[in-house]
């Protein structure tokens, strides 16, 4: 049996799917997907958050406990614009972190095999970073540059999350 609510906010169920009874797949009002456990396995963001060139801009967090990891796959596109020229890239990173003791390590790769990239004119290059910017929290941060005078510099994303609970920043 599927239930759908009409008018939902951020992390309200709007779309709920259900088997004897029991939740098997959720869709909340910010997009997130939830699989039976409650627990988000994709966060499907539509909106293109501005980034700006030579600055790393945190899109999301992941809090991570002591003696736990997490760990997931980010979707993106990166869309430049001087109003001439026009920059896509396009691509998925891999990020994982494990936390012993209170010491965290962090790993993130963009996979350059699946990155597709066109450009009318210029350069574009991206650095992706992870941090812990507060106790036990890692922040998952994009950093572009580019060769043109940008008035349009934005990316937008779908986080896969495996492990660990995303927050969109």
């Amino acid at each position: 049996m599927a239930k759908l609510a009409e008018s939902v906010g951020g992390t309200e169920t709007a779309f709920e799917y259900q088997v004897n009874g029991v939740t098997k797949l959720s869709v909340r009002g910010d997009g997130a997907l939830l699989d039976s456990n409650g627990l988000n396995r994709a966060i499907f963001n539509p909106t293109a958050k501005t980034i700006v060139d030579g600055a790393a801009t945190t899109l999301f967090t992941v809090p991570i406990a002591t003696s736990t990891v997490v760990g997931g796959t980010i979707q993106f596109m990166v869309h430049v614009s001087d109003g001439t020229d026009f920059q896509a890239l396009s691509g998925y990173v891999s990020y994982s972190s494990v936390n012993k003791a209170g010491t965290l390590t962090n790993a993130i790769t963009q996979l350059a095999t699946t990155e597709a990239k066109a450009v009318s004119g210029g350069t574009l290059t991206l650095a992706w970073t992870m941090a812990e910017d507060t106790a036990d929290v890692v922040s998952i941060k994009l950093q572009p540059t580019g060769s043109l005078t940008e008035t349009t510099f934005t990316v937008t994303y779908t986080v896969q999350p495996l492990r660990g609970t995303v927050t969109i920043v």
